[in-house]
């Protein structure tokens, strides 16, 4: 058989994982709700997990805390949960004799097969049934899911009908004005726009066409050469730095499509590098979402911060004793959102991967940051005091420039114990981070030293005026290109109040958990596109106040 489609949605995996055991009549009356359900999804709304379970079943589950799921997100994983139920009752065509074929639906619709892929992701459901051969199975869909689906989208139906491809005379004519406007220079994005307002075609569909001529030879435009590795990440970079895509396709001869394309796979391409701890020994994470959903793991998850060594010494003693639940409900959450993270960075793919699903990643590897940095911060005083006995001395007689480097290693020591600890089995994060300081400083005392401790000499005495970068902004390699650009934190107070509130909800800087753009813009009440602008003109002013700084 073919594989399955993802359900990307916990929730409905879940739930298809409980179901999939049920009698076949059973399952047949769960796929019928489930494509009942699936015409009636607001993708504005939210849904509880609980009465999706509840629609689905006809049973509504007791839960405390039942997961969020977006109608647009849920709508799409519908017609994958349906054909996952499909094939755990072993559907057959007899069981539908009255469904169309996907080649049927096509071509009544006249459209292609990959146009009724894309629609699936807009709650067209079709039914999973066994082929002639069992290696093989078809895709079908029911006379009710085909009219639920027409009366939604009839006019999406009706442009796509209506869409007739470039005929030879239609090529000749968008090829003569390219031409043209390739001899002054004009970018192939410019000559497609031009041609499509002329021709009366769409931009897209004339650009296309002009690239596959540009790649035959026919003819030559200005920037139409591959974009090299340099100038790819130079575009990730400016989007880091909310320039619009429209000004880098403007700088760079590219639509705007493609600037957002290279700005997806970049970051994609980042996140497939970073190196993700793997889980520890006695680790089930179960259910990621329940473990995330914690009131541990969504706030409090504010540290403190230092720039002045001798001052980052007299807080970094300071003895905050953490609770052992909250310690471990945020050790759970820890290696949660770093699964979780690793299992959508999987499912990417290398070419035009979606941006929410990308955003989606970076938010969870930024939130396991926030919650490595709250555990390290309850575990402080001991990381001082293990680097004290480690080199046999006061930190404060060591003179500044070791000290730093000293304490470097000690954090980074402690942030690998805290990557190995595990909230499922004994012990607290304190013992591993205590054995791993001891003897990461033990062997960095045995080097550095020696020639700095010689018996004759005065011990220095650290004085304030020593500036240190902030010990949690560097706890994970991720941090670097995930969390706000270098410098940008230092100026947070001098941004728009707009501006300080949506950097903090997005980056987890006010002590919560950090939200990606789709929940942003819930939690201010925006739009997608608003959140987007939104977004950039934060990073601008950012920008802005980093360059004058």
């Amino acid at each position: 058989m073919p594989p399955l489609p993802r359900i990307r949605a916990s929730a409905l995996d879940d739930l298809v994982k409980q179901l999939r055991y049920a009698p076949g009549a059973t399952l047949r009356r769960h796929i019928e709700r489930a494509e009942w359900l699936a015409g009636r999804i607001d993708p504005d709304e939210i849904y509880p997990e609980d009465w999706v379970v509840h629609q689905v079943t006809g049973y509504r589950p007791s839960m405390d805390e039942p997961a969020l799921l977006v109608g647009e997100a849920l709508r799409a994983d519908l017609p994958a949960f349906v054909e996952h139920l499909c094939e755990a009752a072993r559907l057959t065509p007899s069981d539908a004799p009255e469904a169309v074929s996907a080649e049927a639906l096509a071509s009544q619709w006249n459209v292609t097969r990959r146009t009724l892929e894309r629609w699936r992701r807009l709650g067209l459901v079709g039914r999973r049934v066994a082929g002639e051969s069992r290696a093989r199975a078809v895709l079908v869909f029911m006379p009710e899911a085909v009219r639920a689906f027409e009366a939604r989208e009839g006019e999406r139906i009706a442009r796509a009908r209506s869409f007739t491809r470039l005929d030879a005379a239609d090529e000749q004519e968008i090829l003569e004005l390219a031409r043209g406007d390739a001899e002054r220079g004009v970018t192939l994005n410019r000559a497609a726009r031009r041609a499509a307002a002329r021709t009366g075609r769409s931009h897209e569909g004339v650009r296309q066409f002009l690239r596959r001529a540009a790649g035959d030879g026919l003819v030559e435009f200005a920037g139409t050469a591959p974009l090299s590795t340099s100038r790819r990440r130079m575009i990730a970079r400016a989007a880091r730095w909310g320039v619009a895509a429209s000004r880098v396709g403007e700088a760079t001869g590219r639509s705007v499509a493609s600037v957002h394309r290279v700005i997806a796979e970049e970051r994609a391409r980042a996140l497939r590098g970073f190196e993700i701890p793997a889980l520890p020994r006695h680790a089930d994470p179960g259910s990621l979402d329940a473990h995330l959903a914690t009131p541990e793991a969504q706030g409090g998850l504010l540290v403190w911060t230092e720039t002045d060594l001798l001052a980052f010494l007299h807080r970094a003693r300071v003895r905050e004793a953490p609770d052992e639940q909250i310690e471990r409900a945020r050790g759970r959450a820890l290696v949660a959102a770093r699964e979780r993270a690793r299992r959508t960075i999987l499912e990417l793919p290398v070419h035009s991967p979606a941006l929410r699903w990308i955003d989606r990643a970076e938010t969870d590897l930024r939130w396991s940051s926030r919650l490595k940095a709250v555990l390290l911060a309850g575990t402080m005083p001991v990381v001082i005091q293990s680097f004290a006995g480690a080199v046999d001395r006061e930190p404060e007689s060591l003179r500044a420039g070791l000290l730093v480097e000293g304490l470097a290693v000690a954090t980074a020591a402690a942030s690998s114990a805290i990557d190995r600890y595990d909230a499922w089995g004994g012990g607290r994060v304190a013992g591993a981070v205590t054995l791993a300081v001891s003897r990461a400083c033990a062997a960095w005392a045995r080097v550095a030293l020696p020639s700095a401790a010689r018996g004759g000499q005065a011990s220095p005495r650290l004085l304030p005026g020593h500036s240190i970068a902030h010990w949690a902004s560097g706890l994970d390699a991720w941090q670097t290109d995930l969390d706000l650009t270098g410098g940008a934190q230092g100026v947070m107070l001098r941004l728009a109040d707009e501006h300080r509130a949506w950097l903090a909800c997005r980056h987890g800087l006010g002590g919560q958990a950090p939200r990606t753009l789709e929940e942003a813009a819930t939690e201010f009440g925006h739009s997608r596109a608003q959140a987007g602008r939104r977004e950039r003109e934060a990073l601008a002013a950012v920008r802005v106040a980093v360059c004058l700084e």
